[in-house]
């Protein structure tokens, strides 16, 4: 009898949407293109608001317009809108994902970072209604003090932080390299970023008098 094959991820009709991962600014999705070539059998999202045919704002975003139509092909879901738009068509479609991934560059100009860091608190504010128990969120950035900053608020949303140093080459493994390669162009000598995970744990799951 032949060996059984991993069978490629289809979701059932009319059942809320259940992702394994989703990456918010996926760019060209690379990350999750790889990933679900491994594992077919799950189910990818991406959230990007230039995969719009309309939003012109990067030289690439012709192409990412382009690509958009392609992802659903390769069994990825396609959220063609900014982190706000797109947590609010999941709550809709009663949508949840076990990890969130996100690569978070430390932006200088203090307007970008302000809107970056509104965003980080809407998807904080809306974890119980999109991340599934015990799901995570994975952010990546080079700044220590934003890494302060994004810990802060994560306890005070009640979830579990942990952090550790990556190798700036470890972390081309992970999504959005494209990124990566830009704040090399900043920071051409930095040789580590910081790799943060927040787990969410609801309060009835929560053990006694664990410290966070």
């Amino acid at each position: 009898m032949p060996p059984v094959g991993r069978k490629r991820f289809v979701q059932t009709r009319g059942a809320a949407p259940r992702f394994h991962l989703i990456d918010i600014g996926a760019g060209r999705a690379e990350y999750v293109t790889r990933k679900i070539r491994q594992y077919p059998h799950r189910r990818y999202g991406v959230i990007d608001p230039r995969y719009r045919p309309n939003h012109v704002t990067e030289t690439y975003t012709h192409e990412l317009s382009h690509l958009a139509a392609d992802l659903p092909a390769r069994g990825i879901t396609v959220y063609a809108s900014n982190l706000v738009e797109a947590l609010r068509q999941m709550k809709k479609e009663g949508a949840k994902t076990r990890y969130f991934n996100v690569d978070f560059p430390f932006i200088e100009n203090q307007r970008e970072a302000k809107v970056a860091l509104r965003n980080i608190l809407r998807l904080a504010n809306e974890i119980p209604n999109v991340l599934q128990p015990g799901g995570k969120i994975f952010l990546l950035t080079e700044k220590e003090s934003a890494v302060e900053l994004y810990e802060k608020i994560a306890r005070e949303y009640g979830l579990e932080v942990t952090k550790k140093k990556v190798s700036v080459q470890a972390s081309r493994t992970r999504p959005k390299t494209f990124t990566m390669g830009k704040i090399m162009e900043v920071i051409p000598d930095l040789p580590y970023l910081w790799r943060v995970t927040f787990r969410y744990i609801p309060s009835e799951y929560r053990r006694p008098n664990k410290p966070f």
